[in-house]
This record gives structure tokens, sequence and C-alpha cells, in this order.
């Protein structure tokens, strides 16, 4: 599973760059998309080269921003829909009868399918560092066992 992750991330990471300079680009047309990938790529190893705690320092500046974002596109996207954006139209019943949900059929609804897995890619982690922990049966554990009267066995009785 190791190898399988550190894979992934050989073909994701050039792949992230370039969107990032791409996203980047959108704004300043005038300069290369290089000029942003170089930009993005020094400061990731930079930031994998601080040691953990400039990581954990990098990583809990990111976590505010991702949480701060998704806060304000939830109320923005509360405001669009019901009518607060600049033309006025409210997106929330618009589209809701003409022309419906799933407008483009079971394809459409596969093709939403494949686009959402991209979200879940780092989900792996959690398993990757189980299997990857050395002494796990020596852990300590959080559960008191089930009293005998409360048993399945028992209640069947």
């Amino acid at each position: 599973m190791g190898w399988n992750y550190a894979m992934q991330w050989l073909t994701v990471f050039p792949f992230e760059l370039v969107a990032a300079g791409l996203t980047v680009r959108f704004w300043n047309a005038d300069l290369h998309g290089a000029i942003f990938i170089t930009i993005f790529w020094v400061a990731i190893v930079f930031i994998n080269l601080a040691g953990v705690r400039g990581y954990g320092e990098a990583e809990f500046v990111f976590s505010i921003i991702k949480v701060t974002a998704v806060i304000g596109f939830i109320l923005l996207g509360i405001v669009i829909d019901a009518g607060g954006g600049p033309n006025g139209i409210k997106y929330g019943t618009t589209y809701w009868h003409d022309p419906g949900s799933f407008n483009n059929g079971f394809k459409g609804v596969c093709s939403v399918f494949v686009t959402a897995a991209f979200a879940f890619a780092g989900t792996e982690l959690a398993g990757l560092a189980a299997a990857e922990t050395v002494y796990l049966s020596q852990c300590k554990s959080n559960y008191r066992p089930i009293p005998a009267k409360h048993s399945p066995e028992q209640r069947s009785k």
C-alpha cells in the first residue's frame, strides 16, 4: 500500500502544480505558467524541509484558510441561490422543473461520481497509517466489554 501511495503522489503532484499555475495564470495571463509552477514547487519543498514544527504550522494556517473558505463559499452559495447575485436570478428554484433533476440521465449521474472520486483521493491515508503501525496490538484500548446480561446470547433466552 505504501508504494501505491508513493506512485499516486509521483503522478498527482505535477498535476497539482500545473493546475495551481493555470489557476493563478487566469489572473496574470502576461506571465508564463512555469513561473508559478516553480514558485509553488519551491514553497512546497521549503515547507517539507522546515521540519515537523514548520510543517505543522503551515498545516495549521492552511487549515484555517480552508475552513474559512468553505464557510464563506457555503454562505455565498446560499445568497446566490436565494437571488442575491448581481442579476437577481433565484437559481435555487429556477431550474427545479425545467429541465429538472437528472437531465442527462444515468450517464450524467455516473459522470458526477467519476468527478467526485477526486475529492476523496486522500482518504486512504488513514488506512495507510493503520497498515504500517508496528505495535497495534500493544496499544491500550478505550472500550469496555459488554456485560453478560446484555450480550445477544443472554437476550435470546
